[in-house]
């Protein structure tokens, strides 16, 4: 059972207030005004409710909006009273985005609508009767494979989902998509695409995999857009709702680890980009990482803020990274507010594999995960942690490599941070009282290598044939072994 549990302060009185969105504003800043609890009572705070919903595995952050609670759960969507837990209302649907919901306010005669992925559609429910919203596409729900996957090869192989809640502007519902469970080699279905909040309609589409003509196609081999998934939005999409920009973190081509078959940077995989949001016209982008084989995608919000600096204000944007590294930009120009530079980074051996020669790395602030590692370091919490590590260590032939080390051939690269290190997809929160932006790091490394598969796997890259390679990687299980 999937469990929601309110807490609260036994003497105080309630504080009504709305969340409408996982970061509370369309910019995700996480910031709360409320001050009921602080340091001096949140010790005192005891459960006021629970909630069960029918089945687990949710990561939603639910979302209040005028005293009632929405969120998603596995076996569909709930809206709850707040103060209590009482259900109001229940929507059946499987399967559901995990990661929550999007509130579009109501508009003329209609009722306030939810968004929520629903497996390959975009389901709209009216948020008053949990039905259904009427005149929205076929009975409520849009099919997101339309129009982005007819003109692909083996498109009954292509699996399309959303993750992550949609994005509202006005009456403009903004999607990005998840590659869902079907083979890493099918599909161009990343795109990012604008629909009519009241009726369901296509308004634009924005091709995070370039097509023939469009800037960025260069970065890629000829036809790729045909046959590459990943590069997708799978995290949250961010606006500024004054200037009527989105902002997209575009994750990481497919596959995550070899990349002999995209020779190029490969845009717009790894990079923040900045659309209009009426329009879908880019108006910047920044790579993050290039030709990534770390599986680096940026999936958390990227946070817009205003920074105070030299007796003027800088309206910003700030991604947090798997690499622990933040960047902060001029959210409108896409200028880096504290300098970006082009860093030497190690290179792969894999035959086929043609790596980025540098890396971006801020200028400021510092790492703010942990990317470096010396082996002193496996033997630093007691003696039966050492001897576990040091066999571990020498038994897989462990090199220690920097930032952006390629996996090996021989032996085993051990390099930090791993795929869940960093800033992951929780993002960062902002204080805009204080001036302080917040981050959540995990400090987790990675060990692994590339083998060599079997003659069926042999395919075609820009340099010719290849067999095709497939990583073995895990966690460091000598982290916090005792």
């Amino acid at each position: 059972m999937l469990r929601f549990a309110a807490l609260l302060l036994a003497a105080s009185a309630f504080a009504q207030t709305d969340w409408p969105t996982y970061g509370n504003d369309a910019g995700a800043m996480r910031y709360s005004p409320l001050r009921q609890i602080d340091s001096a009572n949140v010790a005192r705070l005891k459960p006021a409710w629970t909630f069960h919903a029918g089945k687990p595995g949710s990561e939603a952050v639910p979302v209040v909006v005028d005293g009632v609670l929405y969120l998603t759960a596995p076996d569909g969507i709930y809206a709850l009273v707040p103060e209590t837990g009482e259900l109001r209302w229940k929507y059946d649907a499987a399967p559901v985005a995990l990661r929550g919901l999007a509130y579009w306010p109501a508009s003329g005669a209609l009722h306030p609508r939810l968004f929520v992925g629903n497996g390959p559609f975009l389901l709209a429910l009216d948020a008053t009767t949990g039905k259904p919203a009427p005149g929205f596409g076929d009975e409520g729900r849009i099919d997101l494979r339309k129009g982005v996957v007819e003109d692909l090869p083996n498109t009954e192989k292509v699996r399309y989902a959303l993750n992550s809640p949609p994005a509202v502007f006005g009456d403009i519902v903004i999607t990005g998509c998840s590659n869902g469970e079907g083979s890493p080699s099918i599909g161009a279905y990343g795109d990012i695409r604008g629909w009519d909040a009241r009726t369901g309609k296509l308004l634009w589409t924005f091709h995070t995999v370039p097509r023939p003509g469009e800037p960025g196609a260069e970065t890629w081999p000829e036809g790729a857009w045909k046959s590459r998934s990943g590069t997708n939005v799978w995290g949250f999409l961010t606006v500024d709702t004054e200037r009527g920009i989105v902002y997209a973190p575009l994750g990481s081509p497919t596959s995550d680890f070899y990349g002999a078959d995209r020779v190029g940077d490969g845009l717009y995989g790894n990079s923040l980009v900045a659309l209009d949001a009426r329009t879908g016209a880019r108006k910047w982008y920044h790579q993050l990482v290039h030709h990534d084989l770390w599986d680096y995608d940026p999936a958390a919000p990227p946070a817009l803020f205003d920074i105070h600096r030299g007796g003027r204000t800088i309206p910003a944007v700030a991604q947090i990274t798997k690499m622990g590294l933040l960047f902060v930009f001029d959210r409108v120009t896409g200028e880096p507010v504290y300098g970006i530079e082009e860093r030497p980074v190690p290179q792969s051996i894999v035959p086929g594999e043609v790596t980025s020669k540098t890396q971006p790395f801020p200028v400021k602030p510092p790492p703010l995960a942990r990317n470096t590692f010396r082996i002193e370091d496996l033997y630093n919490l007691s003696p039966e942690q050492a001897r576990f590590c040091k066999e571990l260590f020498e038994s897989n032939h462990m090199k220690i490599g920097g930032p952006y080390t390629p996996l090996p051939l021989e032996g085993n690269a051990l390099f930090f941070p791993s795929t869940l290190g960093g800033g992951n997809w929780g993002g960062v929160s902002v204080d805009p009282a204080l001036g302080l932006l917040f981050v959540n790091v995990m400090n987790v490394g990675q060990w692994g290598h590339m083998e060599k598969r079997g003659s069926e796997y042999v395919r075609t890259s820009a340099y010719g044939a290849y067999a095709r390679f497939w990583n073995r990687d895990t966690r460091i299980p000598c982290q916090k072994r005792a």
